[in-house]
């Protein structure tokens, strides 16, 4: 498959798409849908979907999880063949759903369907922090001795902790 042309709803931030833009994989444009044709803004989903197959591109990224739950709209997304990159669970965190979009589009080339719909939905919990203490403990596992064992074996001096490192 060669180049893909995503269309951007008008919720993601213009300047950091444009920041990492030379950072994309080469084979991907996305373009803002107020920058395609500022008529495209005002079109219901269903015919926004349909409007950016006819201008030539392979589809459209998006924050409205809830297409996917109208059926006009995913009929829309059928007939046309259209790839859609769906953010669920962001809220309005752009940085985020941005974020999210970035790390999906490296290779998505190669998982895309030819001659069929391709929905994929993006989402993003946030995690909780551990304890370093259980990597230590699993490290100790790994290499058969107890985890105070291996405390004592790597910890850092007194000596290490109180001189500036960087002199």
């Amino acid at each position: 498959m060669t180049g893909l042309r995503f269309a951007l709803d008008q919720n993601f931030p213009t300047k950091l798409i444009e920041a990492f833009s030379p950072f994309l994989p080469i084979n991907v444009t996305l373009t803002h849908v107020h920058k395609i044709d500022p008529r495209l803004s005002s079109l219901s989903d269903r015919a926004l979907i349909i409007a950016i197959s006819q201008m030539g591109f392979d589809g459209l990224i998006t924050t409205n999880h809830h297409m996917l739950d109208a059926p006009t709209e995913v009929a829309a997304m059928v007939a046309t063949k259209s790839t859609m990159i769906i953010m669920k669970s962001m809220g309005h965190d752009m940085l985020r759903a941005s974020g999210a979009l970035f790390l999906e589009l490296p290779g998505i080339e190669h998982r895309i369907r030819p001659k069929s719909s391709n929905v994929f939905v993006l989402s993003y919990e946030r995690r909780k922090p551990h304890d370093a203490w259980r990597n230590i403990q699993m490290l100790a596992q790994r290499q058969g001795v107890g985890a105070d064992a291996l405390w004592d074996e790597v910890k850092p001096t007194e000596d290490e902790l109180t001189h500036p490192v960087l002199g």
